[in-house]
């Protein structure tokens, strides 16, 4: 049986790309498939607050290193392969959708997070995270989250979606009472 070890990395030192992740900069840096993003949709009830969405994002990102990864195709001169970027609000978005009737409006909202998710990430220059609050009614609302996979997997989702949730219904940054985060990606 394989058992990885855990062992403590030198967060001030080069990042590099785990191999997976070189051999999809190698193979496929510039293609976009399908089977390379990940996205996820929540349907809210009741009043949202886009602003306050967007803040629990940006504290997501600033939580999660992974979400604020990036793979320039020159490396800056560290040596690594990858780069931590700050948080960026840039790939938050607010749509509404044009239908009264929510039934219609739903099927809109999917359209705009499917749309998301087609559009390509640039792997280079990121952000490899996206997220849409598509406002259907004053009190429905679809927030989708579109993520390249090279930076997360199908658990990590479900992690985001929880955590995301946690830090928008918080009323102050010390009300979240989420875990401290005790591992991160794994530079190696």
């Amino acid at each position: 049986m394989y058992a990885m070890k855990m062992v403590e990395a030198d967060r001030d030192a080069a990042l590099h790309a785990s191999f997976t992740q070189e051999e999809r900069l190698a193979t496929g840096r510039h293609v976009h498939l399908q089977n390379n993003v990940l996205t996820f949709g929540c349907l809210v009830e009741g009043a949202l607050d886009p602003g306050r969405l967007r803040h629990a994002f940006l504290t997501l990102q600033q939580r999660h290193e992974s979400l604020r990864l990036v793979f320039p195709e020159q490396p800056n001169g560290t040596g690594g392969t990858a780069e931590l970027r700050p948080p960026r609000d840039t790939s938050f978005h607010v749509e509404q959708v044009t239908s009264d009737a929510p039934d219609a409006g739903l099927r809109q909202a999917q359209v705009l997070v499917a749309e998301a998710a087609a559009a390509p990430f640039d792997l280079a220059t990121g952000p490899l995270v996206r997220l849409s609050c598509v406002r259907i009614t004053p009190v429905l609302h679809l927030v989708g989250c579109v993520v390249d996979h090279i930076v997360v997997d199908g658990e990590s989702c479900t992690v985001m979606a929880a955590e995301l949730f946690r830090l928008y219904s918080a009323d102050g940054p010390d009300a979240t009472n989420l875990p401290s985060v005790r591992t991160q990606w794994a530079f190696t």
